[in-house]
């Protein structure tokens, strides 16, 4: 896949949203023409807020999208998502940092309790017979003053572990809730895994030039995207939203130069 490195940033568009009107026109009368300089311009205002899909017509046109464009696109449509959460996750009296994982096509808050998890009437049974065995044992040892747990603070702990918990199932049924949410993390989600991609792509032809076996470039190439497709995931604090697979192919790209032992001119 060729990507081309040029192309209008979605920046210059942000004082000019009438230039983003005169792209659209320019492409409807030259369809017949090479429109891949166009195409550009067209997807960064596209970012503007003129369609909910921003990932549709990034898909449509792949082979002319800039990765500088594409970056673009992240950052601006992943600030009012960020806003949103974040926004949510105050409301619900979440403090600490949150982590959202993509599991089988749907976005879920981890840190709760599974249902699963939850004591059956066996299992209270069993713990009776066990705490019963741990009595005598203990009525029979010196318990060290390390071990021993204050019950107010145990208490305390109890009610802070049990409230973050209702927070952050407050937090998933606001995910469940809100379909449109949904389907922008999922098109955040592919437009960085895109993005990432791409950076490896780009980085393979610097493999071929340096004469690495084609077979390596390949196995990179296919080990690269099959990484970051597993990265389906974003943390969610006060200092913002972060998607887990933004940035990773620089760390796979600086793997690559190790074991292949390229000069990268530094």
């Amino acid at each position: 896949m060729q990507i081309q490195t040029t192309g209008l940033s979605l920046f210059d568009y942000l004082s000019d949203p009438d230039k983003s009107n005169q792209t659209l026109q320019s492409l409807a009368q030259k369809q017949k023409q090479d429109i891949s300089g166009d195409l550009s311009s067209l997807t960064d205002s596209i970012s503007l807020g003129q369609t909910d899909n921003p990932l549709q017509v990034l898909e449509s046109g792949m082979g002319s999208v800039s990765l500088k464009t594409v970056n673009n696109m992240i950052a601006f449509n992943l600030r009012p998502v960020a806003e949103d959460l974040q926004q949510m996750a105050d409301r619900f009296g979440i403090t600490d940092p949150v982590e959202v994982k993509l599991v089988e096509g749907k976005w879920q808050v981890q840190g709760i309790t599974t249902e699963d998890s939850e004591t059956s009437p066996d299992d209270e049974v069993a713990d009776t017979d066990t705490e019963a065995q741990s009595t005598e044992t203990s009525e029979s040892e010196t318990e060290s003053p390390s071990e021993i747990t204050d019950p107010a603070e145990e208490a305390a702990a109890q009610a802070d572990k049990a409230a973050r918990e209702q927070a952050l199932q407050r937090l998933q049924d606001y995910l469940d809730r809100n379909q449109a949410l949904q389907k922008k993390l999922d098109q955040l989600n592919a437009m960085s895994e895109f993005y990432e991609f791409g950076q490896t792509q780009e980085f393979a032809k610097q493999l071929q030039e340096a004469n690495v076996p084609e077979a390596d470039v390949v196995n990179f190439l296919t080990s690269s995207r099959e990484y970051i497709q597993g990265l389906g995931s974003f943390s969610l604090s006060a200092g913002g939203m972060e998607l887990t697979s933004r940035g990773e192919s620089d760390t796979l790209i600086e793997q690559a130069v190790k074991k292949f032992d390229l000069d990268t001119g530094e």
